[in-house]
């Protein structure tokens, strides 16, 4: 799970995982990327979750409520035969994000966010600081399936 940020002049940062070793690669453009203050916290999260990736563990689930929830990564005990019988492991999760065409094709622009109409504000707001530039909303469905162990 590599993380990206675009900022409003195109400045870049990603973190990476490394394959094999529980270190992310963090990259930034020579001049740096201004990340506006209200997104800081949203920005640890995604880098958190790339460390998290690099060193085997699960990122955290945001339940739709918006509060962090490890247990749901589990099953619960005596869980109906039903709930498995799909080969779910747990619901899909859907995050929601802007894209910039950019000569190089469709690029992150901004953070990842928890719902649609957070993402589709922030879309209003980029279109207004860059109302020259072309974005679109995109929706990034993750689904956990069971797999035979055989």
């Amino acid at each position: 799970m590599t993380f990206e940020y675009r900022d409003a002049d195109g400045g870049h940062l990603s973190v990476t995982p490394l394959p094999g070793v529980p270190y992310v690669l963090v990259r930034t453009d020579p001049e740096g990327c201004a990340v506006p203050a209200d997104l800081v916290p949203d920005t640890v999260a995604g880098i958190r979750d790339a460390a998290r990736t690099a060193s085997g563990q699960q990122p955290e689930h945001t339940c739709p409520d918006g509060e962090p929830c490890p247990g749901h990564d589990a099953p619960a005990v005596g869980q109906p035969a039903e709930a498995q019988a799909t080969n779910e492991a747990r619901p899909p999760r859907e995050e929601w994000r802007i894209e910039l065409l950019d000569v190089d094709g469709w690029m992150p622009s901004g953070l990842v966010r928890p719902d649609r109409e957070l993402a589709a504000q922030y879309l209003a707001g980029r279109r207004k600081q860059r109302p020259d530039a072309t974005f679109r909303l995109v929706r990034e469905t993750t689904t956990w399936t069971v797999e035979d162990e055989r």
